[in-house]
């Protein structure tokens, strides 16, 4: 039991000591710039905006709990139903004809010149 827990220490010691606790150090630091900028610009909003659905806001009057009432109102209003079937014809049509014709003219441009 002694040996697997001095062994366990020496490699941490190991571990923690010099070059591998500086790699590790400068490995958090070249990543805090894109935790700190996902979290404030896509994270914390996509959150929010969760947060957001749940409330009635004006923003000059504290926000009000509804519950449900503004997904229903969403799904009743013809302009965000024509907007979500643009959304979709698009997704799903224009999106895989120009994947196709884009992937047909690279093939053509590889090709040799005879």
């Amino acid at each position: 039991m002694t040996a697997i827990t001095q062994r366990r220490r020496d490699s941490l010691r190991r571990y923690f000591s010099g070059l591998a606790l500086e790699e590790t150090l400068s490995g958090f630091l070249f990543a805090t710039p894109f935790v700190v900028g996902f979290s404030v610009f896509i994270a914390y909003p996509m959150i929010y905006s969760i947060v957001l659905v749940f409330q009635n806001w004006d923003l000059l009057t504290p926000p009000v709990f509804v519950g449900l009432n503004n997904i229903t109102k969403v799904f009743r209003d013809p302009v965000a139903n024509l907007s979500l079937y643009n959304t979709a014809f698009y997704t799903f049509l224009a999106v895989p004809v120009q994947l196709g014709i884009s992937f047909l003219l690279a093939m053509a441009l590889n090709q040799p010149i005879k």
